[in-house]
């Protein structure tokens, strides 16, 4: 019975963010505040929403509405989560520059204050350090974003430890950026320091595990590691589909 509520709660959902935007994904009509249903859950922080839509065949990238597109809204509501989704599902981060550096802007400055009312190693400091990483990352900067990321990962391994969830976050996060420079040994053994992490602290059935499983096998990929990278994906999928 919880199962068929959460389903159907879901395409409520679903119904409703395509009703208060645009049902077919190729247009948009002026003047609308979302061009797309995924700008709308992207903009809501709607996770399930947007990967549901996705595979649905909604487009990404498709401009119209306030934020032209759907990882422009994400990022403007502070949904980070959902703008890497995007990020990594292939989004055009190369549209629509000016708004990428309005954002940027913002949050530098959300840093600057947070580090000089808080300090340093403030967790509220560090969620600002980690905002503004992603979107120098989104925007192709990846020196300043590693730099960041590094800063990020640095503080927590030292105050929270090397087995907390949010360090095994900041690995993750710098893993990802050091893929795209191919930088690829360091992301390997930081992909791996992660899914040990995640297999400890939350168990092999855990979506973040699977992510973390996804993640490493991607990044033997690119080492040409097939083999390994080939039993990491099939572990993974046996686990999923348990």
């Amino acid at each position: 019975m919880a199962t068929l509520c959460r389903q159907r709660h879901m395409e409520v959902t679903i119904e409703w963010y395509e009703l208060c935007s645009i049902t077919v994904p190729t247009t948009t009509l002026e003047g609308d505040f979302f061009g797309t249903a995924v700008q709308a859950a992207s903009f809501g922080g709607h996770d399930q929403v947007v990967q549901t839509l996705v595979k649905r065949g909604a487009y990404i990238d498709v401009l119209g509405g306030e934020f032209d597109i759907a990882l422009l809204a994400a990022l403007s509501e502070g949904h980070d989560h959902i703008a890497q989704r995007l990020y990594e599902l292939g989004s055009d981060t190369r549209a629509q520059s000016a708004k990428y550096e309005a954002i940027e802007s913002t949050r530098r400055l959300a840093l600057d204050e947070r580090e000089k009312d808080l300090g340093a190693q403030h967790p509220h400091t560090l969620a600002s350090v980690n905002n503004l990483a992603f979107v120098l990352q989104f925007q192709e900067k990846y020196r300043e974003a590693e730099e960041m990321h590094r800063r990020a990962l640095e503080v927590k391994y030292r105050i929270l430890g090397p087995e907390h969830v949010d360090t095994m976050t900041s690995a993750n996060n710098l893993a990802s950026v050091l893929q795209h420079q191919r930088k690829f040994e360091e992301a390997e053994d930081l992909r791996r320091q992660a899914l040990e992490v995640a297999l400890r602290v939350l168990g092999s059935e855990h979506p973040r595990t699977l992510k973390c499983m996804i993640d490493l096998a991607e990044v033997l990929d690119c080492l040409g590691k097939f083999e390994e990278a080939e039993q990491m994906y099939r572990n993974q999928r046996e686990i999923a589909w348990q």
